[in-house]
């Protein structure tokens, strides 16, 4: 058990949210650490600690903080608002593809053409991730997302009218714009908010983006125009841009734009409402919490080092090897989900149907896989967790590559949800990787490896996509083989570095004093 003196001393901890007085009085201080006695000893009594307790004992240590602690209920309650934000982003990201053929219908575009409409948003991510970067602690981020949200509502309202393809690929940058800010800026709360409770939060918000993508589909699919049957049956020999160049004067022709219209505005529309929503719940936050703070701005905590004293050039390295990681990932992971379809029915000569299956099988095992990692999150030892799931995630593109091989493409069933299991939780992973070993989170650091991450997903199809269309199919696995090589490479390096850290200067993430921190935060909070 802690002594007051002791607890007095470990109540040294930055401020996160706003620049505000930190001097406390000390009647205030002295309430607040008998609470944290008053806690530790109930905990005594039922003989838990932090590091271990069951789940009816976790249960109620919750409701007790949730009924007792100001502070702890509004944290769920911002997470709760960060968590529908996820759901919104996942939302999105499922309702593109299902809607493509569409987007490219009202626009009037052509594959290439129609392929600077990904590119755009992709971009405008990216640009997001780096301006959310620099407003991360100079603005409040209440009102940051909620306008992000606000505008990300106009925007996706815009898209079924966009006639113009200048205007359809505006609309989709501005998308991405929003989106890079809320992802990265969501993510960075997650993990400041939680501290290193952070890990199975950060899974939870995964989840919600998993599951808004596998629903928005099913939302999408009944509004969607009906393909020419001529076009649905074309052999599945036929050279991808003759499929396209038929299919582009299918839909060109005037008795197929007076017989079919899309009514994607429906599912937009439906989109924009719950935008909104969010949005709105981050207003009333800030209204609630924050309005009386509105010209204080963020403390320096983005640029505040850790009490180890981690050298600059050590630091900046192992962040550039998980910039370097990412940015492969991302770029094999949009490229195994985006032509995973395509390479079955045009390399192993399946039907459509199959493709689609088989897509909607990957799927459901991301969404298993987020639901098993929050399962086993307090037995599950980062460093060793996120090693395993990249020799698996290598192992199932080395699996794909053999089946092509020997044409044994019954495997493909195995093989391709395998890497969908594997690779759902490694995003999550990376951040808490970072953020338990190496250094605290921050919006720069988040806004670095969403950058990184966009421009792996935004190079990695172009070049695929040449390869396996002016080239051979196979090419698809022979690429992602080898950049997930590349990816075991950079991680050996990072696991080493990374013993090196821990081993001279400590973890990042301090176990101790969170829950005389949380009352002591609140206790100022109240104070200002």
């Amino acid at each position: 058990m802690e002594t007051k003196t002791e607890l007095e001393k470990g109540h040294q901890i930055p401020n996160d949210d706003v620049s505000i007085d930190n001097s406390i009085p000390s009647e205030i201080l002295s309430n607040d650490l008998e609470e944290c006695v008053k806690d530790e000893q109930e905990d005594s009594k039922t003989g838990t600690t932090d590091d271990g307790t069951s789940c009816m004992v976790s249960f109620q240590r919750t409701r007790r903080k949730f009924k007792t602690s100001s502070l702890f209920r509004r944290k769920i309650m911002y997470t709760i608002c960060l968590f529908f934000c996820k759901f919104i982003h996942g939302w999105g990201k499922g309702l593109f593809g299902p809607s493509y053929i569409d987007i490219r219908m009202i626009s009037g575009t052509d594959l290439d053409q129609g392929a600077w409409i990904l590119t755009s948003n992709l971009i405008g991510f990216a640009l997001g991730s780096i301006l959310q970067g620099v407003l991360y602690g100079r603005a409040n981020n209440k009102l940051t997302f909620g306008m992000a949200i606000c505008v990300y509502c106009v925007a996706t309202a815009f898209v079924p009218w966009c006639k113009m393809f200048e205007t359809m690929v505006f609309a989709h940058a501005v998308i991405g714009l929003m989106q890079g800010i809320l992802a990265s800026g969501t993510a960075t709360d997650i993990i400041r908010l939680w501290g290193k409770e952070s890990r199975v939060v950060f899974l939870g918000s995964q989840l919600m983006m998993a599951f808004g993508s596998a629903v928005s589909p099913l939302v999408v699919t009944p509004f969607l125009i009906e393909l020419p049957q001529e076009i649905v049956n074309i052999s599945s020999s036929t050279p991808l841009y003759t499929i396209d160049n038929n299919f582009t004067d299918e839909l060109s022709s005037p008795s197929v734009s007076q017989s079919k219209e899309s009514q994607i505005y429906i599912p937009f529309s439906i989109t924009a409402v719950l935008s909104l929503l969010s949005g709105i719940f981050f207003f009333v936050m800030y209204a609630k919490y924050d309005r009386k703070q509105i010209n204080r701005l963020m403390s320096n905590s983005d640029d505040s080092e850790s009490q180890r004293k981690v050298p600059k050039n050590v630091k900046l390295f192992i962040l550039s090897m998980f910039g370097s990681i990412l940015f492969i990932f991302n770029g094999v992971d949009e490229v195994f989900t985006g032509f995973l379809a395509t390479y079955c029915v045009q390399f192993f000569h399946w039907s459509k149907k199959e493709g689609a299956l088989l897509t909607f099988v990957f799927f459901v095992l991301i969404f298993i896989s987020r639901i098993f990692g929050i399962a086993i999150e307090k037995w599950m030892n980062t460093v060793i967790f996120t090693v395993v799931n990249f020799v698996l995630l290598c192992l199932s593109v080395l699996g794909m590559l053999l089946i092509s091989l020997y044409k044994f493409d019954t495997l493909a069933w195995f093989f391709a949800p395998l890497f969908g299991f594997v690779k759902s939780c490694l995003f999550p992973l990376t951040f808490s990787w970072t953020n338990d070993y190496i250094t605290p989170v921050t919006g720069r650091i988040s806004s670095f490896y969403y950058t990184t991450m966009m421009l792996g997903g935004a190079l990695n199809p172009v070049l695929l996509g040449h390869l396996m269309e002016h080239e051979r199919l196979i090419w698809f696995c022979y690429v992602l083989l080898i950049e997930s090589c590349l990816i075991l490479f950079f991680l050996a390096i990072l696991v080493a570095a990374t013993r090196y850290v821990v081993r001279r200067f400590g973890r990042a993430c301090n176990k101790t004093t969170d829950k005389q921190s949380e009352h002591l935060q609140e206790n100022r909070s109240d104070a200002v």
